[in-house]
């Protein structure tokens, strides 16, 4: 592994409060599980070790995502049927297009959207009825 690779391995794990070995076996699990959804030598060879498919590996967020939610136990475990429920506090973090893309999934998936800091679409006034002046004040003459 190159020394960059390294750093920016050792500065994720730092982030996720994970060893480098945690970090490489985490990312490692997550793409075999999504994988055995998909591929039967997967699925086959994890089967021959008596692993079975985890919770969540066929939904659209599993893989990467998984660190940054909320309800990674519950999901696993078959508990949670819903998609990515963004931790809070790595939510100023999302960049605008992976917004958009976690936004679908929620939606697709019948629950609410959650709002991040950074979404320019937040922090826009919709005008949603045109415009009309206020009405006259009658003049009022005193004697």
């Amino acid at each position: 592994m190159s020394p960059e690779c390294k750093a920016v391995l050792k500065s994720y794990a730092e982030t996720y409060g994970m060893t480098l070995d945690q970090v490489l076996y985490r990312c490692t699990r997550l793409a075999f599980h999504k994988q055995s959804t998909y591929c039967d030598l997967m699925e086959s060879l994890m089967d021959l070790q008596g692993i079975n498919t985890e919770g969540g590996a066929g939904k659209p967020c599993y893989g990467f995502l998984c660190n940054n939610c909320k309800q990674e136990v519950a999901c696993r475990t078959r508990v949670y049927d819903g998609v990515i429920d963004f931790k809070d506090e790595l939510r100023r973090f999302v960049k605008p297009n992976g917004i958009d893309m976690i936004h679908k999934m929620q939606k697709e998936a019948g629950q609410a959207c959650q709002e991040f800091p950074q979404d320019p679409k937040q922090n826009v006034v919709v005008k949603t009825t045109g415009f009309s002046p206020a009405p006259e004040m009658p003049t009022v003459y005193s004697t």
